[in-house]
């Protein structure tokens, strides 16, 4: 189903903190401290912190009747959250004035990292000469605390060759980062890439072995109730939507088996610790194809699939493009 832009106008209205938000009609996470792309499975969440707050969804009519001072845009203003825009074909857009990718037919993102600013000034340069500039009230979010026990050379590595390895992957995915797609293949929208429960929810604040970290990077997927997680080892991993495999290495220090899927205007799907990589660098996949079997390796405390959403150097949360997931019960 392709995205309909020109919606009708629901000014910031709110759902579910995992609501699914429309099929995209068109339309800064600080960088990590650590690495790499990290995930991990039955966490401790701390019950003394409130859960997110719901998203809020933004869409503004275009059609017939055009708003003044408003440029269509159809996503989740929220911290990790991601927007869709479009605007006249051959204008420029700016976020925060720094100038982002549109293509041919004026399509656009925007991301929201995990701990965005309050505001974000979204600036439009017509061709024709005009300008339009504005602020764009980012809502907040409340994160949850987990506590998770891995091996302790993937909490501290320290031998040499564990470095060593850990330095050589960070290179296969900076090289693979390198050369963005311009092309839009994000325009179908986004399906969960594995059957299960969720796990653990972007943006937790980590601590790994008693020690604070960085927060959590995506979202993870588990066996659903009733499966027992050693028999969710093999279950298959999907694109969750149209793009280029940019990585696919079965053996990362860290992520275990690691595909990037560029899905264009340098937005990428990170999906990792698989037991098995069923496609290889350069492969263009359609939503929904088999790309690789869940597993547990790398730094994980068992069988899951860790998804992560990444928009130029923002970490954004997956699960505010697509249907609701239920949590995994212990």
């Amino acid at each position: 189903m392709k995205p309909a832009f020109f919606l009708p106008l629901v000014a910031l209205t709110a759902c579910a903190a995992t609501a699914a938000p429309p099929v995209p009609s068109l339309s800064p996470s600080r960088a990590p401290a650590e690495p790499v792309d990290t995930a991990s499975h039955q966490e401790t969440p701390a019950a003394t912190i409130s859960p997110a707050a719901p998203a809020v969804r933004v869409s503004y009519e275009t059609a017939p009747d055009p708003i003044p001072g408003k440029t269509p845009l159809d996503g989740s203003l929220n911290q990790g959250g991601l927007v869709y825009g479009r605007t006249d074909p051959g204008a420029k857009v700016y976020l925060d004035e720094e100038e982002i990718m549109v293509d041919e037919e004026g399509r656009f993102l925007l991301g929201f990292g995990r701990d965005h600013p309050a505001t974000a000034v979204l600036t439009v340069k017509y061709p024709d000469g005009r300008t339009d500039d504005e602020t764009l009230t980012i809502a907040p979010q409340q994160w949850l605390e987990s506590h998770i026990t891995v091996a302790e050379n993937k909490a501290n590595p320290s031998a040499e060759y564990d470095l060593e390895k850990i330095v050589a992957d960070k290179k296969l995915k900076d090289k693979a980062r390198s050369k963005p797609q311009r092309t839009v293949y994000w325009d179908e929208g986004f399906v969960w890439p594995a059957e299960g429960c969720i796990s653990s929810h972007f943006g937790y604040r980590r601590v790994i072995n008693g020690s604070p970290r960085r927060y959590h990077s995506g979202v993870d997927v588990a066996a659903p109730d009733g499966m027992n997680p050693t028999d969710y080892i093999g279950t298959s991993v999907y694109a969750p939507a149209d793009g280029i495999v940019t990585l696919a290495e079965p053996d990362m220090f860290f992520e275990g088996g690691l595909v990037f899927i560029d899905h264009g205007q340098q937005l990428e799907s990170a999906l990792m610790h698989m037991s098995e990589v069923l496609v290889k660098a350069g492969d263009h996949v359609s939503q929904g194809d088999l790309i690789g079997r869940v597993g547990k390796e790398g730094r994980a405390t068992g069988p899951h699939l860790h998804w992560s959403l990444k928009w130029r150097d923002r970490l954004l949360d997956p699960a505010f493009n697509v249907p609701e997931r239920p949590d995994c019960t212990d």
